[in-house]
């Protein structure tokens, strides 16, 4: 059996169980602007627009627009973050730990300002990737993500502010969160968590399951992998265009 057959199983048996059981819907913010993803490697935006990345799709030139204000350099787009999907509450990615941002963290100093959005690309399929991420599996088409990002100092265990990005269309970027974080030396720290996408409740509704209770979202599967990108802007760049 194929892992989307296994899950159908699954569901015939949850299915007599949940037949009783009142409907369950979401509900999601539909806010979001077009984009695409980038390069692999941390850059200031280029200027004239879109670029790759590691799945082979183009972002929206929007989303690689000019950082806006009279600061020297731009805002950064980090690119090529693949990751296979976690649990709940587990963080997915860090900008603490990821090695290609290794002795650049004074990237992450700012005393007021610390905008952020996310980039989401479709699944780059089998292959291995930065950080030691293996994906043994063909893409599934997703066409969309939903990501918890979190602030918090490099000297604090605890996040000073979350934020949900929602409905990130594939190939597109999200909407622009202004963290506000108060002064601080020490650098902040982005981590990535509770990522979902809409593969499984497309799946479950082909297969004949329209009505599986945490649709239309779904954690993304232990086995397959997504990819993203982050953007952020700081006192020291030009912001991001919102």
């Amino acid at each position: 059996m194929t892992r989307i057959q296994n899950r159908f199983l699954l569901l015939t048996i949850l299915a007599t169980l949940l037949s009783c059981q009142p409907k369950v819907t979401s509900k999601r913010s539909t806010s979001s602007t077009t984009a695409t993803s980038g390069t692999g490697t941390l850059t200031t935006v280029p200027s004239g627009g879109g670029s790759t990345g590691g799945s082979g799709g183009t972002i929206n030139n929007d989303c690689y627009a000019n950082g806006v204000g009279e600061q020297a350099t731009d805002y950064f787009t980090f690119d090529e973050i693949v990751q296979r999907g976690r649990p709940a509450g587990t963080i997915a990615w860090s900008s603490a730990t990821d090695s290609r941002l290794s002795g650049q963290q004074n990237l992450f100093r700012t005393d007021s300002r610390f905008n952020m959005r996310i980039l989401a690309k479709a699944s780059p399929g089998k292959g291995s990737f930065p950080g030691g991420v293996t994906c043994n599996y063909a893409a599934l088409p997703y066409t969309k993500l939903k990501v918890k990002a979190r602030l918090r100092l490099s000297t604090a265990n605890t996040a000073f502010k979350t934020y949900t990005f929602d409905n990130i269309q594939v190939d597109s970027c999200s909407n622009v969160f202004e963290f506000r974080p108060p002064p601080s030396s020490a650098p902040w720290v982005i981590e990535l968590m509770d990522v979902q996408w809409d593969y499984s409740c497309i799946a479950y509704t082909q297969g004949g399951f329209p009505q599986v209770p945490q649709c239309p979202w779904d954690y993304v599967w232990a086995n397959d992998c997504y990819e993203l990108s982050v953007q952020w802007a700081t006192d020291d760049t030009r912001d991001i265009p919102h």
